[in-house]
């Protein structure tokens, strides 16, 4: 998930501590996504952020959620 969040971002030309005060969202969220490791494996968003970041993005939570098992 934090690769789409990045990529959007990065289209956008905002950065994602822009973003995430634009949604009032930590940005320390975002950076546990980005730093999943083996004993952090489970950093997930809350239901709440997913759907801001998704209608932010324009896509559906479905859409931004898709594939994060395979590390997206």
């Amino acid at each position: 998930m934090y690769h789409k969040i990045e990529k959007f971002c990065k289209e956008q030309k905002i950065s994602i501590s822009q973003m995430c005060t634009n949604l009032g969202i930590a940005p320390q969220v975002i950076t546990n996504l980005k730093n999943r490791t083996k004993t952090n494996a489970n950093a997930r968003l809350d239901v709440e952020s997913t759907a801001k970041i998704a209608d932010f993005m324009g896509i559906s939570v479905l859409e931004l959620i898709k594939n994060e098992e395979e590390g997206d």
